[in-house]
């Protein structure tokens, strides 16, 4: 599923996408690949780029049915059973040659001049096989008169964010790194800087890599209006690959700059445990919002409707709603109010506006302390915390280097209320401060990891961090202890006020909401 656009973007801007997809091993030759060539239709990209294209039956299939479709196709030739790179465009390719005519194999990295931009669709081979191609990509980068876009399957990520923890480290990390620090930048990357998401996954080790990337120049980084994974494909297992996806408009920066921030998102949000009450806010970058609020229930919430607004006008907009719903004093999440028959229609009557078109969305995992990835601003060591939502006794396991986010950012999307209940570390005495990850953190990391996979909806869902209905807070107690952790006492702020209070803390025994 791809994350909606709104539908006042479209309008006022020429929307181009771009899809780059790994079809695993050229699609294959029976029904998969079948399906990978009806699935060419439903990517609805401008310009397309397959990555493990083989030039054979299936490749052949491929290509006709981009053909019909309308698409200009350029691919490198290569053997029939060799993985390479297929470009293709809804508007002419005007030229197409490899990006480095020295390398023995052209393959790997194939270049296509679009006019109004010129991309490398990238195909990197395994292990240290991949060394020459990384050196060629690092001389393209410096060409101003080169590509404009690399995008595909780099094979390769930064060894700290992009894998899961405790995985297979990447070979060649450092040219990946260092590639994006010139006038290159990591898309997904940069607009979501410290969020894990990955690509592909080992069905042996059950872990996960992000090697699927696109870096720009700063003038065509400047145009992406939108950059994300798209999932669905891999888990339907058409491929062993996620889909990543753009949308880049040809006008000039200044005018989406202005487009962006004309409008705003007035959303309704609905728990399934409360369905009498409705939450009501704005977010300027929608589905920012419903992000947060999904990682702060155990359930899966709703969105009753949005109105998209102008941004200046946004907060008077919001007060003027809330002020026409009566107000719950029971739960401590914000602007929960009593929704009321036909909640969608009452708004939009306050509006004299319908809402806007809903479409299934996504929901990337989200979580402020398990994000919170970069060690060196790290100046206290990470901690395990349990939560519990109040009226169900639902825990939720997070980590954190500081305690300062948990008292400024205490969850609010919860309409039942929620209380953080224990806190657990290593001894200090363990831990020291590092430009890399301390091996206590890590440590960490990893049992977060493991409690939330075991015990929860995983660390890739949504509703990131929350355990299953029914475990309880001793039993987790004692695997901490056994894993050599002790409680984390914490004290007052500057303020004189207590951050947590463990005073009340019992075995966590639900009750009725």
């Amino acid at each position: 599923m791809i994350y909606p656009l709104p539908w006042w973007l479209g309008v006022i801007m020429n929307l181009k996408s771009i899809v780059a997809w790994n079809i695993q091993h050229g699609g294959g030759s029976g029904e998969r690949g079948r399906k990978i060539v009806s699935e060419l239709a439903g990517l609805k990209a401008d310009v397309i780029v397959l990555t493990e294209f083989r030039n054979n039956s299936t490749g052949t299939l491929i290509k006709a049915r981009l053909a019909e479709l309308g698409y200009s196709v350029s691919h490198p030739a290569a053997p029939e059973r060799a993985n390479s790179v297929l470009i293709a465009s809804r508007n002419k390719i005007i030229v197409s040659y490899p990006l480095d005519p020295e390398l023995t194999d052209q393959r790997h990295l194939w270049v296509v001049d679009l006019g109004w931009l010129k991309l490398c669709g990238i195909y990197m081979p395994l292990d240290i096989a991949k060394l020459p191609y990384w050196e060629a990509l690092h001389r393209a980068a410096v060409d101003e008169k080169g590509a404009d876009l690399f995008i595909g399957d780099f094979n390769t990520g930064n060894n700290i964010i992009d894998r899961a923890p405790g995985a297979t480290p990447f070979i060649a990390s450092e040219y990946f790194d260092e590639f994006g620090k010139g006038r290159l930048r990591d898309v997904w990357r940069a607009m979501n800087p410290e969020v894990r998401e990955y690509t592909w996954y080992s069905l042996r080790a059950k872990n996960g890599f992000r090697l699927d990337h696109a870096f720009a120049t700063a003038s065509v980084f400047d145009r992406i209006t939108r950059c994300e994974y798209v999932h669905d494909a891999r888990e339907r297992r058409l491929s062993d690959h996620s889909a990543l996806r753009m949308v880049i408009t040809t006008d000039s920066p200044q005018k989406i700059a202005a487009a962006q921030r004309a409008r705003s998102v007035i959303y309704t949000i609905k728990d399934p445990i409360r369905p009498d009450l409705l939450k009501i806010g704005k977010d300027n970058k929608w589905p920012q919002r419903l992000r947060q609020a999904q990682s702060h229930s155990p359930r899966e919430l709703a969105v009753a409707g949005t109105w998209s607004v102008d941004r200046d006008e946004a907060a008077a907009i919001e007060r003027r709603i809330l002020n026409a719903f009566p107000r719950v004093d029971e739960t401590d999440g914000v602007e929960w109010v009593s929704g009321g028959p036909d909640p969608v229609a009452r708004i939009s009557g306050i509006l004299n506006q319908l809402p806007d078109p809903q479409a299934q969305i996504e929901i990337r995992p989200f979580d402020d302390w398990r994000d919170y990835v970069k060690p060196i601003r790290s100046n206290r060591q990470r901690r395990l915390w349990i939560g519990q939502e109040r009226k169900t006794g639902r825990l939720k396991v997070v980590h954190s280097p500081h305690v300062d986010n948990f008292h400024r950012i205490c969850p609010t999307f919860s309409c039942l209320g929620f209380r953080w209940v224990a806190a657990w570390q290593f001894p200090a005495e363990m831990w020291e401060r590092s430009a890399a990850l301390h091996a206590t953190d890590a440590a960490i990391v990893d049992m977060w990891s493991r409690i939330v996979n075991r015990d929860g909806f995983g660390e890739n869902s949504p509703r990131v961090g929350w355990l299953r209905e029914g475990i309880r807070h001793d039993a987790m107690t004692q695997l901490f202890l056994e894993n050599g952790l002790i409680p984390f006492h914490v004290g007052k702020n500057r303020n004189g006020k207590t951050f947590v209070d463990f005073s009340s803390v019992d075995s966590v025994n639900p009750v009725s909401p």
